[in-house]
């Protein structure tokens, strides 16, 4: 599984073997995201070195959602004029490129939470896999990669250290 970073990189999901792994799937337009971006920031802060969070915009993943995509894209100063909106008998015009997607999106995150540097899944291969479409959504992964959690709706940091801490006992807090 591969994930962009914010320079448009692939990243594996692999490279983060050997420590477990929080992802945080979200889209910058859906208010109770923005509320999480700020706590997820601050649980990475928090969190030692031995755990991996990695925020993942959904932003750029072709959908039904491209309308809203694309008003975010306006919004930003970046016109498109793809997607139909109304009833245009089947034909649709291709949306904005995933990567345009990306960059607009990594901006507005940037002013969202400073310094968040989020992950962006382009194909939607990562969430397709981790049943993440839905958000926002938070998904633990394992040392070994494998799915232990998987949680949807707005989340605070001390819920999310609780959790991690039973999970990771080693990892968060000590042995509890």
């Amino acid at each position: 599984m591969t994930l962009s970073d914010s320079g448009l990189n692939e990243v594996s999901l692999a490279r983060y073997r050997g420590k477990p792994v929080v992802l945080f799937f979200f889209v910058t337009f859906c208010g109770g995201c923005q509320m999480m971006l700020p706590e997820i920031h601050a649980l990475r802060a928090e969190l030692p070195p031995t755990i991996s969070v990695l925020p993942v915009s959904l932003d750029a993943v072709p959908d039904d959602h491209n309308h809203f995509v694309e008003l975010n894209m306006i919004e930003e100063g970046h016109e498109h004029h793809g997607h139909g909106h109304g009833h245009d008998h089947g034909h649709h015009e291709p949306g904005p490129e995933p990567a345009e997607v990306a960059k607009v999106s990594a901006k507005k995150a940037e002013r969202l939470v400073p310094g968040l540097n989020p992950f962006f899944d382009l194909t939607g291969g990562a969430t397709e896999v981790l049943s993440a479409g839905e958000v926002p959504t938070v998904i633990v992964l394992d040392e070994d990669g494998r799915l232990v959690r998987r949680m949807t709706g707005v989340r605070g940091k001390a819920e999310l250290l609780v959790l991690l801490s039973h999970l990771f006992p080693n990892h968060v807090g000590g042995n509890k």
